[in-house]
């Protein structure tokens, strides 16, 4: 299994743009959070100041012009100055950062895919509504380790987004014009949803971003399909058996894209990654050519487990929601790695 260690020299840049990224995300956050503007608005001869917080003039007034609101007005704007500069700042060195990324080869994620995320987060506020699962979670794996995974099991063309019901988009921090399909045509704007594929937009290239979310335990029982609300936005597909990768623990982790520009995943336990994927690879029903892909994923993982990513064992009690035969099964995978390194040390030791 071909799995290549970063240098230090691009593991010292993946740690420092990730830093920067992290405090460039805490600034953008609050300055989103003084989106619109605060003004004086003259009612019957008298100054009120009103909080605005679109360009369609929605607010709410916080009282008479007085030493308190001139205070409260003033402070927003010192505010909110600031941290636009600020801002700009650190996108500046992330700009700058993007040619040190490229140059040290940690760029592994196809553009589109860390656009799609991107576009995602603007709207992220603190939860994780949207949980990268599929071939895309490996970024995140092989970052977390400090390693460059075979390029054959990351190649892909398209993106699973899976919902996590109990929360919905915050889209009142955005302009709220179409949903989770305005975000994707942030990204790109020829992406759109496909016809009779309520689940699914494509773009004009054909990458593909697909909602899906657990189906539910009963099947009489109905949950929300739409991630919004808007209208003609995509609608969640509910699979069998995801309710392993829901039940997860989240772990979020800085990727880079093709482009050199950070984007952050949020993507499942890897052993619970490494566990559905050998599952899916014994699915009678699965066609052969996807077992194959599965159960080199699963393994893949599996040997970061073992030998990077020592922070999570498999016999943990954070993997408690999987049935007991995938635990079983996933503490037999990794013994099994453990024997043949061990046959594979012996056999290049001194004298064998």
């Amino acid at each position: 299994m071909n799995i290549n260690e970063i240098n230090e020299n691009s593991r010292r840049i993946l740690i420092d743009v990730s830093q920067l990224y992290e405090v460039y995300l805490a600034v953008d956050s609050e300055f989103r959070s003084y989106r619109g503007t605060m003004r004086w608005k003259k009612v019957s001869g008298k100054e009120y100041l009103f909080r605005q917080r679109n360009s369609r003039g929605d607010g709410k007034s916080l009282g008479a012009r007085d030493a308190r609101t001139q205070e409260i007005y003033d402070n927003f704007h010192a505010r909110k100055a600031e941290l636009g500069q600020k801002r700009k700042s650190l996108l500046d060195r992330l700009t700058q950062q993007r040619g040190f990324c490229v140059a040290a080869g940690i760029n592994r994620v196809p553009k589109i895919a860390a656009d799609v995320v991107r576009s995602v987060h603007l709207v992220k506020t603190g939860s994780h509504p949207l949980i990268v699962v599929g071939t895309n979670a490996l970024f995140a794996y092989e970052n977390m380790a400090g390693v460059h995974l075979d390029p054959v099991l990351l190649a892909s063309e398209d993106i699973d987004l899976m919902w996590d019901v109990k929360r919905k988009l915050n889209l009142a921090v955005i302009e709220p014009v179409g949903g989770l399909l305005s975000l994707l045509k942030k990204a790109d704007r020829t992406f759109d949803r496909m016809p009779k594929m309520s689940f699914r937009a494509a773009n004009a290239k054909g990458y593909i971003v697909d909602l899906i979310k657990p189906a539910p335990a009963n099947i009489h029982k109905t949950t929300k399909a739409s991630l919004t609300g808007h209208k003609n936005d995509l609608l969640a597909a509910e699979i069998r058996n995801l309710e392993w990768l829901y039940a997860a623990p989240v772990v979020s982790t800085t990727v880079i894209g093709n482009d050199g520009f950070p984007v952050v995943f949020d993507v499942p336990d890897p052993r619970v990654f490494a566990a559905h994927k050998l599952w899916l690879s014994e699915l009678p029903d699965r066609s052969a050519i996807k077992k194959v892909r599965d159960r080199r994923q699963g393994n893949a993982v599996l040997r970061l487990l073992k030998t990077y990513l020592h922070d999570y064992p498999p016999d943990d009690e954070a993997l408690r929601g999987l049935p007991q035969s995938l635990r079983d099964n996933l503490q037999s995978e990794y013994d099994r790695i453990a024997i043949e390194d061990q046959a594979q040390a012996s056999m290049l030791a001194p004298g064998f």
